[in-house]
C-alpha cells in the first residue's frame, strides 16, 4: 500500500512539473522558476521564397529581424526575469558555433572508422541543409526546433545532433551568464488557396501566407525546460490572403519560382510583419498559460 502511495506521489510530482500546452508542448515549471536571466540565441524562418533573388533575401531577413525584436519584447512579460539584449552577444563565436558537432562526440558513439566517416557526412549534410532551408537572425546561428528535439527511437547519426546541441546550449548559458537560452522557430508557408479563382493585378497573382511560431528553451543543465511543440500550418494557423505574391497572371504564375516578396505598395511586407507580431504574441500567451496552469 505504501509503495502504491509513493508511486502516486511521484506521478503527481511529475504532472506538476511537466505541463502540457496545446496538446504538444511541455513546460518545466520548477526550472522556469529558477530562471532569472534568459537570452534568445536563435530565430529562424524557412526560405519561403527564392533567396538568390536580392529582394526576397532582403525581405526575409527583415522578417526574421522583426521576429527577434517581437519575441524579445514579448518574452519579458512571461515572468519577472531579465531578457538579455541580443546586442550583447550577437556575433560571438561561442554563440555562432553552437550547432557544431565535435569529432569526439561522433567518435564516442561510433568507434569504427568507417562508421565515423559516414556519421560525419550525414551530420554535415544535415547542418548544411539547415542553412539552405532557413534564414536566421543576423549574427545568430541557424538552429531549427528539429535540431534540439530528439526523435524517440532514432539511433542514427542524426540523433547525436540534438544531444550535442542541448549540451552546448547548457555550456553557452554559463558563457553568457544566463540561466537559459531560447530558440525561436517561425514556421511559414505560401500557397494559392483557390484552385479555380485567381486575382490578378499589375501582372501579379494572389496568394496566401500561413504562419505560426514556436520556442524551445534550454537551461544551464543542458536540458529542455520549455518546448511549445511543432505547430501545424493547418486551419489554426494565422493567415493573410489576397496578397500579390506571384509574378505573372493566373494559374501559370502559381509556381514557387515566381514568388516575389516585394510589391510597390508593400502589402506583402505589412502582412508578414503583422503575422509575425500576431504569432509571437500568441506563442507567448500560450507559454504564460502553460506556466500558470
Amino acid at each position: 500500500m505504501k509503495k502504491i502511495i509513493s508511486m502516486l506521489a511521484v506521478a503527481a510530482l511529475v504532472l506538476a512539473v511537466l505541463t502540457a500546452c496545446l496538446g504538444s508542448g511541455m513546460v518545466r515549471k520548477d526550472r522556469i522558476a529558477e530562471t532569472g536571466r534568459i537570452a534568445i540565441v536563435s530565430v529562424v524562418m524557412p526560405r519561403i521564397a527564392d533567396t538568390t533573388v536580392d529582394n526576397n533575401r532582403t525581405a526575409l531577413q527583415a522578417c526574421v529581424q522583426r521576429a527577434l525584436g517581437r519575441v524579445q519584447a514579448n518574452l519579458k512579460s512571461v515572468r519577472k526575469w531579465t531578457v538579455v539584449d541580443p546586442a550583447e552577444y550577437k556575433g560571438f563565436t561561442s554563440v555562432l558555433s553552437i550547432s557544431r558537432v565535435p569529432n569526439e562526440e561522433i567518435a564516442a558513439r561510433f568507434p569504427s572508422p568507417e562508421e565515423r566517416r559516414r556519421a560525419k557526412e550525414v551530420i554535415a549534410s544535415e547542418l548544411s541543409q539547415w542553412k539552405r532551408s532557413f534564414i536566421g537572425a543576423k549574427a545568430l546561428p541557424v538552429v531549427p526546433r528539429s535540431g534540439l528535439i530528439l526523435n524517440h527511437g532514432d539511433s542514427s547519426a542524426l540523433a547525436i545532433i540534438p544531444t550535442t546541441l542541448r549540451k552546448r546550449a547548457g555550456k553557452l548559458c554559463r558563457v553568457l551568464n544566463v540561466d537559459a537560452v531560447a530558440f525561436v522557430d517561425v514556421v511559414a508557408s505560401i500557397t494559392h488557396q483557390k484552385a479555380d479563382k485567381f486575382h490578378v493585378k499589375d501582372n501579379r497573382t494572389d496568394g496566401a501566407i500561413h504562419m505560426e511560431q514556436t520556442i524551445v528553451i534550454v537551461d544551464k543543465r543542458g536540458e529542455i525546460i520549455v518546448d511549445m511543440g511543432s505547430p501545424s500550418l493547418g486551419k489554426s494557423a494565422k493567415t493573410r490572403d489576397m496578397l500579390p505574391l506571384y509574378l505573372g497572371s493566373g494559374e501559370d504564375a502559381i509556381n514557387e519560382d515566381n514568388i516575389n516578396l516585394t510589391d510597390p505598395q508593400k502589402y506583402i511586407q505589412k502582412a508578414i510583419f503583422s503575422l509575425i507580431d500576431e504569432t509571437a504574441s500568441e506563442m507567448i500567451k500560450n507559454l504564460k498559460k502553460a506556466i500558470a496552469t
